[in-house]
């Protein structure tokens, strides 16, 4: 698998220079950040596995999971990706009350904007691990590198949970995983599904992206080397089957769901899973190694 390795860091460079020239709202921010990204699109919903669909935008993730009490629904996107997200679980044949409890990746106004406006459509609570729930209360400002950037309407967490204390929601079970590093609170989610009648186990995995992040004497984070050092173990661990990511170009969503009409288990890649992760890996310790010298 080939992955995109300057992406993101480049586009924000860019992005955070058209900030510096201009006097704008976060607003501003992130219409210019998701036009340069072209990541909010709206991209037709699907079916992954029994009971897990595809709702996000073209390429900003989210996934409905159902439950005996409604949906889960994992990660919102911008503000401008919930009409997209509510429109998709329309198409699928879903009320925005089916939503009955909303989960987060990590708080980046691309990924946790739209939990506002989501919680309010849909009148579900909100879960989260406390490192997270402090993120999205703050609307994603203060972040340890972004500053206010990537800044959001703030949403409370109704209900916290611990690192790998799983939740029994509906007789789904879903686990937080604690991957701090892209952000402190980053977490990815662990739950599983059926597959052509077979239980597989799915990780969605936080962020891994290590964007111009000082890993050397961080005076904002002074612990962000161990800690992406400690999330890549965990990681390495975790049972992988049906590998789902942030952002769809990670995973090769377009190419998965062009398949997944005729080979039900498209979305079963284990190996992409471990080489996504031995990718980041490489990618954090040869960065560690240079800031070290």
């Amino acid at each position: 698998m080939v992955w995109v390795k300057l992406g993101l860091a480049v586009i924000l460079v860019v992005a955070a220079s058209l900030a510096v020239l201009v006097s704008c709202s976060s607003t501003f921010n992130a219409r210019a950040y998701s036009a340069l990204q072209g990541d909010n699109k709206p991209y037709s919903p699907f079916e992954i596995a029994d009971g897990l669909y595809y709702v996000g935008a073209n390429g900003v993730s989210s996934y409905a999971l159902e439950t005996d009490i409604g949906l889960i629904l994992i990660d919102g996107g911008y503000a401008e990706t919930a009409p997209i997200i509510l429109s998709n679980l329309a198409e699928l044949g879903f009320a925005p009350t089916d939503v009955t409890l909303l989960l987060n990746s990590h708080g980046h106004m691309d990924h946790a904007a739209g939990l506002a406006p989501l919680k309010e459509a849909t009148g579900a609570s909100l879960a989260a691990t406390p490192e997270s729930a402090a993120e999205l209360a703050r609307g994603g400002r203060d972040d340890f590198y972004l500053g206010d950037y990537m800044a959001f309407a703030s949403v409370t967490a109704d209900i916290l949970l611990s690192d790998r204390d799983a939740l029994d929601w509906g007789g789904r079970a879903i686990t937080p995983i604690s991957t701090p590093g892209h952000t402190r609170g980053c977490t990815s989610w662990a739950f599983e599904v059926s597959v052509q009648g077979e239980t597989r186990s799915a990780l969605l995995i936080c962020s891994l992206s290590i964007l111009q992040y000082p890993l050397v004497d961080n005076k904002k984070w002074p612990g962000i080397a161990g800690a992406f050092q400690k999330t890549f173990d965990t990681l390495e661990r975790q049972p992988c089957e049906v590998f789902l990511t942030v952002h769809g170009r990670l995973m090769d969503l377009d190419g998965k769901k062009s398949r997944i009409g005729g080979d039900p288990s498209a979305f079963i890649d284990p190996e992409g899973c471990r080489s996504y992760i031995a990718y980041a890996r490489d990618r954090f310790e040869d960065r560690l190694a240079s800031q070290m010298e």
